[in-house]
């Protein structure tokens, strides 16, 4: 059994679309606060653009833990 856990940064477009910053190995217990803070000063730098010069980051949406557990059955390896 294998199991993962990331931190997904969960961002809008300035198109209002979806965009997820995804951290692995994350530190354990981030607050509410913490990644609210983070979101926030990524959205507010508006630092990363596409080709096109649209803000990537532009609203900050959620922070989440996602953990994966993969259970091998078989594997010809």
């Amino acid at each position: 059994m294998e199991k993962s856990t990331v931190f997904e940064l969960q961002f809008l477009t300035a198109d209002n679309k979806n965009k997820t910053i995804t951290i692995r190995n994350p530190k354990a217990n981030i607050t509410s606060d913490q990644a609210q803070t983070t979101l926030n000063m990524i959205a507010n730098n508006q630092a990363f653009k596409d080709e096109d010069g649209r803000i990537l980051y532009q609203k900050a949406k959620a922070g989440r833990y996602v953990s994966r557990q993969v259970d091998l059955i078989y594997s010809a390896e």
